[in-house]
Parts: structure tokens; C-alpha cells; sequence
């Protein structure tokens, strides 16, 4: 099978990346385009994909040609948010992406014309899914929540390095939106100067712990090496409840320790993450894991467990095919996951 994924910067790169290696180590080919650096059709023509992961608002005409002219094409796509929430969203206060009036139209004929997309998705839990998209599933596309996951691929064994080692380890940009609840947490604990603080990033921080960029290759190792690993979520996150990151799973596959901030869905994922509701709650729980490491080790590994259960690009990728109706590359998947941690354990 081939595999097709618009490329999106930032977070989504990532993920997409997460679930490429997956689709790779299961045999299947895939690649991405980007419509601003290569022409649509020369990308198609060329690949010829079975499958395509794109987005509800990235589909100009070139990409509708293609869909159209394929009907054999899978067609997968991050929405916009189209449901109950965009009556109920202060969008001056949570900056989140909502279906314009040209998109729902798009998307309406095209799903008429030739029945696609197969799947709208979003990165959340299902619990969430119709409060975020149901109004896409009122046309009666197929809507489900992918959530974020561990790149085992890439955060597994991380390594403890000298020049790394903290007491408190993050990774992560800082800009307007992210900076109300960073400002309250981890600019607030640097201030103090008691605690040994790594930070790392592609956008500079307004504090002396921060330390630049890093390779991709060392995150893993930051993790490791890490006493705490802290998720500050996006003030969305926390006050609405869902939208889980990618931080919240990779630390833990790295070797590392996460507490994180109050999020709903997190918590009901993984009942028992360890999480704080204020600066004061913060500060509590980062000075009892550092007193406590062997009760601080028993979790992480009780923690790390679930994550490779239940909660790996692996997961995510038979999911999406599940959805799709392809069962038994779904299937495939679930197998080569096993095959890939039993070659680990090997190792």
C-alpha cells in the first residue's frame, strides 16, 4: 500500500512522521507532498497512493481533481471543528480551527460526488469526538477521535547523559497562547532557583534555563536523563478538557517521568498519571518525586506499560485502518507491533 500524508509543520509533523515509521516497518511505502513545493498531480501521478491523510481545510482544486479521478483512493482527513463547540467556544480565548462556510461546502460535495473522505478525524478521545465533529457526522461521513501516541520508533530507551541531567527537563516552543499557562507554572519555578531546569526549543524563552535547540535524536535522551518531565497544556486543554499532546506519551516511552496539569481526557485515559491543578499543587508533587525515586521508579514502569499497550503510533495506525474498512491490514499492524517490542525485548 502507499501512503500519502500532506505535510503539516509543527505538532502534526510529528505525528504524521510517528505514523509514517509505522506504515514503513509494516511494509507499506509512504511519503509526503507539500502543494506549495511540488505540483499535486506530478505528486500523484508519480506515487499513485492507495491511501491519502490530509486535511478538511487544505483541499484546493488540484487535491479535489485527484480524489475525484480515483475511486478506488482512501481518503482520510484532520478536520476543522464542526460541532456543538462552535457555539460554546469563545474563539478570541481558544484560538482553535473551526470550519469555514467554503470548507462545509467542500467537503459536502465532494463526500455526495464520490463518498469521500472515508474518515474525519481529530486528536482526541472518542468521548470528545461528537462535541467536536458531529456535524460532519450529520452528513454521514465517518468521524472518530486519533489520539496522540508514543513514536516507539524514535522515544524508547532513552539514555541518561551527563550534560543532560536536571531536575526538571522540557521541551517545547514558547509563544502568546502557550505562555498564560507557562508563565504560571515554569517561568514561576525557574524564578526560584532551587531547582536544576532544562529547557529546550525552537523559540527562545525569556529565561536564562533555556538553553536552545536540540537535536531531534536527543530528545529522547533529555527524558531519560530528566528527574521530571512536566506537560503544560494549552489553556484549552486544561478548561475544556481534552487534547492530549504528544509529550504526555513520548516521556514515558523515553524512560522518562511526566506529571502534567489537569486534563480531563488524560485523566480518564490514565487514571493514574500523576497531575496537579495549581502552582501550588506543581511545586507539591515535583518536590515529592524528587524525595521519593523509588516510588517515582514503580510508577514509571506501571505507567510506561500502558503506554506500549495501549497507546503507540502502532494503535493509532490500525485504528485509522479499522475506521477505513481495511481489517486486515489493521490486523497486520496490531502483529508487527508485537513482533516490533519482542525483537526489543530481545535486544
Amino acid at each position: 500500500m502507499k501512503v500519502l500524508f500532506l505535510y503539516n509543520n509543527f505538532g502534526p509533523k510529528f505525528v504524521r512522521e510517528g505514523w509514517g515509521r509505522v506504515f514503513k516497518y509494516c511494509g507499506h511505502e509512504f511519503r509526503f507532498w507539500s502543494p506549495e513545493k511540488e505540483a499535486t498531480f506530478e505528486v500523484f501521478d508519480e506515487f499513485e497512493p492507495d491511501l491519502v491523510i490530509a486535511t478538511t481545510y487544505d483541499l484546493d482544486r488540484a487535491l479535489l481533481k485527484n480524489i475525484v479521478k480515483r475511486p478506488n483512493l482512501k481518503v482520510v482527513l484532520f478536520g476543522s471543528a464542526y460541532g456543538p463547540i462552535i457555539n460554546d467556544i469563545d474563539q478570541k480565548k481558544y484560538p482553535i480551527v473551526t470550519a469555514k462556510q467554503q470548507e462545509i461546502e467542500t467537503i459536502s460535495a465532494l463526500f455526495h460526488l464520490v463518498g469521500k473522505p472515508n474518515l474525519i478525524f481529530l486528536h482526541t478521545a472518542n468521548k470528545y469526538i461528537d462535541y467536536q465533529l458531529s456535524w460532519w457526522g450529520n452528513m454521514g461521513i465517518n468521524i472518530d477521535g486519533i489520539l496522540n501516541a508514543a513514536d516507539v520508533f524514535v522515544y524508547i530507551n532513552g539514555k541518561k547523559r551527563d550534560n543532560l541531567i536536571c531536575d526538571i527537563g522540557f521541551v517545547g516552543g514558547y509563544w502568546g497562547y502557550k505562555s498564560r499557562n507557562l508563565d504560571k507554572y515554569l517561568l514561576t519555578l525557574a524564578g526560584k532557583q532551587q531547582y536544576n531546569i532544562k529547557i529546550f526549543g525552537n523559540q527562545k524563552w525569556p529565561i536564562p534555563e533555556y538553553l536552545g535547540y536540540i537535536d531531534d535524536d536527543m530528545v529522547n535522551d533529555l527524558f531519560a536523563s530528566a528527574k521530571i518531565c512536566p506537560n503544560i497544556s494549552e489553556p484549552h486543554s486544561t478548561d475544556l478538557g481534552f487534547d492530549c499532546v504528544e509529550r504526555v506519551f513520548k516521556v514515558w516511552s523515553s524512560g522518562g517521568f511526566c506529571i502534567s496539569d489537569r486534563v480531563a481526557e488524560l485523566q480518564e485515559l490514565i487514571p493514574d498519571f500523576p497531575t496537579y491543578g495549581d502552582y501550588k499543587d506543581f511545586e507539591t508533587a515535583i518536590d515529592y518525586w524528587l524525595t521519593y525515586p523509588k516510588q517515582k521508579e514503580e510508577l514509571r514502569r506501571h505507567i510506561q506499560k500502558i503506554i506500549f499497550d495501549k497507546h503507540t503510533y502502532f494503535d493509532r495506525v490500525a485504528q485509522i485502518l479499522q475506521n477505513i474498512d481495511m481489517n486486515q491490514e489493521s490486523e497486520l499492524v496490531l502483529k508487527k507491533k508485537e513482533e516490533y517490542f519482542e525483537n526489543l525485548n530481545c535486544n
